[in-house]
């Protein structure tokens, strides 16, 4: 049976973790904590980087400048790097070098810098009454005046969050907590609340994130107003009651795996007692999985197009919806604001009849 702590303070990266899978986070608490995001090198490449990208922040802070040349920003990406514990892979020290310059592009203010990989605590009642300490560590945070304040934190992550149809004007960012990555979405409640919470004046807290592969990318931006305290915080409260609770019991319930899109990259798939077929989207673990879906995709889609247009002719000639048997149809609808659709309709009414 699995050991597991008990935790005096709740980390951000802990109730994500618990929110993404209970089971992979409670192997990464018997562990010592320490995998509780993605595996293999871009743990450690995330890692340097943000070191990288703290020195970078308190120089530019210490001299007044609001852009990093980039001649200077390879000395300190070097000395960094030099009395880090990790070694990184060429192919990872080429992506390092590539962030850092490509962040020597992004243009500050210094003066409104208020801290710099500061940790943060924060005292929640939770709903059992018992006090806990929530903890996070944002990895830069700046005035927004005259009411606000940014939490910037950087994304080094391949995969590109979702965009919007129509491109931000240059130089605007992407603004929806719809836009936000994955871990974004639950940064910008665990973030808003510590530093609404920590700075009483403060209205609003903004989750910025920046795609550091890509300095091209425009920013992603959503907001945490003051009035949305009293649903975040019960919320984390009740994380941190379920979780304090859990900790006494490896058998509880509370540590049912929860599949998706990370099994992909989780580092105890193996032994999971879900079927690696019914994950979701992280039913492919291996390249071999990959090829294998992919020649089926391009055999499927290929037909989706054909029955697609043989449906369309045969409809518009006969006038037909074609019944797909669970109450809906196939063919065209009437215009309905936003114009015409040939498709699956749920309801006799679209179509007309």
């Amino acid at each position: 049976m699995l050991e597991l702590p008990r935790l005096d303070e709740f980390r951000q990266s802990t109730l994500r973790a618990i929110e993404m899978c209970p089971r992979r986070a409670m192997h990464s608490l018997a562990a010592g904590d320490i995998a509780t995001g993605w595996t293999e090198g871009a743990a450690d490449l995330g890692t340097v980087f943000h070191a990288i990208a703290a020195e970078m922040m308190a120089t530019l802070r210490r001299q007044g400048e609001s852009q990093m040349a980039t001649e200077e920003a390879m000395v300190i990406a070097r000395e960094v790097y030099a009395a880090s514990p990790i070694t990184l892979s060429a192919e990872d020290h080429d992506a390092l070098n590539w962030m850092v310059l490509g962040f020597c592009r992004y243009k500050w203010r210094p003066e409104r810098t208020l801290a710099i990989e500061e940790p943060l605590r924060v005292e929640v009642v939770c709903p059992d009454g018992v006090v806990r300490v929530a903890k996070g560590q944002p990895d830069l945070v700046i005035a927004d005046p005259p009411k606000g304040l940014v939490v910037v934190d950087y994304k080094t992550t391949r995969a590109k969050p979702r965009a919007p149809r129509e491109a931000p004007a240059e130089g605007e960012p992407i603004r929806g907590k719809e836009y936000l990555t994955d871990v974004g979405t639950f940064q910008r409640q665990f973030y808003g609340f510590l530093l609404l919470r920590s700075y009483p004046s403060v209205e609003y807290v903004t989750l910025r994130e920046l795609l550091v592969r890509y300095p091209d990318e425009p920013p992603r931006e959503a907001a945490l107003q003051r009035s949305d305290l009293e649903h975040v915080e019960p919320r984390i409260g009740a994380a941190m009651m379920k979780l304090d609770n859990a900790l006494s019991d490896p058998e509880s319930d509370f540590w049912r795996p929860k599949p998706g899109r990370h099994c992909a990259k989780c580092e105890v798939a193996r032994s999971c007692p879900v079927p690696k077929e019914q994950r979701g989207d992280g039913a492919l673990t291996t390249p071999d999985d990959m090829d294998a879906a992919a020649a089926k995709f391009v055999v499927v889609d290929a037909q989706r197009q054909q029955l697609r247009d043989q449906l369309k002719a045969a409809h518009e000639q006969t006038g037909h919806y074609a019944e797909v048997g669970d109450g809906s149809v196939i063919g065209w609808n009437p215009p309905l604001g936003k114009g015409r659709k040939f498709g699956v309709h749920t309801q006799i009414a679209e179509v007309g009849e």
